[in-house]
């Protein structure tokens, strides 16, 4: 259950409220959604522009990926487009050393 995604991480570090969970997970899945769509038809998500968003936006899924919660499979221009930035030797070069050891992106 998506509940628990991440709970073990921080459970020991912050106060955990897993019963305010679903409402923010199911506005990241709509906006996820919505982006998918935009990436139909664009490889970035200005157009023809790398910008800062990609960069948050490609943190947040690596980091969701690190704490359990991949990408749901219905969204392969998220995925396509995730992958293109996580194709780039900039993507590579910003990991933390210990990340190609763990597997964990610090």
């Amino acid at each position: 259950m998506l509940l628990f995604i991440g709970f073990e991480m921080y459970k020991t570090r912050m106060l955990v409220l897993p019963e305010c969970v679903p409402g923010p997970v199911a506005l990241m899945e709509d906006g996820m959604r919505w982006l998918n769509a935009l990436l139909s038809e664009h490889s970035t998500i200005v157009p023809r522009r790398l910008t800062i968003a990609d960069m948050v936006l490609f943190a947040a899924i690596d980091f969701g990926a690190g704490v359990g919660w991949p990408l749901p499979i219905d969204l392969p221009h998220l995925a396509r487009w995730f992958q293109g930035i996580a194709d780039r030797p900039s993507a590579e070069f910003s990991l933390h050393p210990r990340s190609l050891q763990t597997g964990i992106h610090y």
